[in-house]
């Protein structure tokens, strides 16, 4: 087995941050903190999770079929993201700099307990951690993808690994800025 790039080593420990940031998160709130939404138009921390998983699906199917089709061969000195690559992850960085509806698949339905949601969450980070170990000596700068949330726009392999932890890290955020918004009296 190929060792990863240290850049890829590096998202490897961007996804074992998030994963234990969810699960600081989800120790330090009751059951009623965890489903309550700050205000109506509002996430919880249990949907904010949710749709981070919902979203890991869609970008692993996309991921995975780039990473099959992508050349193999020397790996780069340094990965670099493409144009749109480097904007949507500027845009999805914490502190939130512009608010962004999402599509209807990507809307979680139902608030789910901790232990379910961490579950799936735990899981989406192991087959995000199998593709970066799939990734390896891969021409991820070549390989191109389509975006689950918007067909037109296509991105290269390194920066959906870039956005993908970008985005929990994004939400992540917003799970915990619920907490410090009393919750809407009912």
């Amino acid at each position: 087995m190929l060792s990863l790039h240290w850049q890829l080593e590096a998202i490897r420990g961007e996804i074992r941050d998030n994963q234990q940031r969810a699960h600081d998160l989800a120790a330090a709130v009751t059951d009623e903190q965890w489903v309550a939404r700050p205000e109506p138009t509002r996430w919880s921390i249990s949907e904010c999770l949710a749709h981070l998983n919902l979203t890991s699906v869609a970008m692993l199917a996309s991921m995975n079929k780039a990473i099959a089709g992508a050349p193999s061969g020397k790996q780069p000195r340094r990965y670099r993201r493409d144009p749109i690559g480097w904007m949507l992850c500027w845009t999805m960085e914490p502190p939130v700099r512009k608010q962004f509806t999402t599509t209807a698949p990507f809307v979680p339905e139902s608030a789910d307990s901790k232990d379910a949601t961490l579950a799936e969450l735990d899981a989406q980070h192991a087959a995000q951690a199998t593709a970066l170990e799939l990734a390896a000596g891969r021409e991820l700068g070549r390989a191109k993808m389509e975006s689950p949330f918007n067909s037109k726009i296509r991105y290269n392999v390194y920066s959906a690994f870039r956005l993908l932890t970008a985005h929990e890290r994004r939400h992540l955020w917003q799970a915990e800025q619920a907490l410090t918004v009393p919750a809407a009296k009912a």
